[in-house]
């Protein structure tokens, strides 16, 4: 699979809201950022309970991809 599918992949179950599958997309040791670049969450635990908070308070949220850019493994 290539990266480019992987990150559709992750697209596809964040637009879902299948939390399980998502979380299939980050390593147990992943860190999540804000814009700052402070990590917020510094766990696969956190970041599940996140998005879990996420899903059910904004049942109908999904994100619109308008532009896609990979350049060697990165996207």
């Amino acid at each position: 699979m290539s990266n480019i599918d992987v990150a559709q992949k992750q697209l596809d179950a964040y637009n879902a809201q299948d939390l399980d599958k998502y979380m299939t997309y980050f390593t147990q040791d992943c860190v999540v950022s804000g814009l700052n670049g402070t990590p917020t969450e510094t766990s696969n635990d956190a970041i599940k309970a996140r998005y879990a908070k996420a899903f059910a308070q904004f049942p109908e949220n999904k994100a619109e991809l308008k532009s896609r850019i990979a350049v060697g493994n990165t996207v």
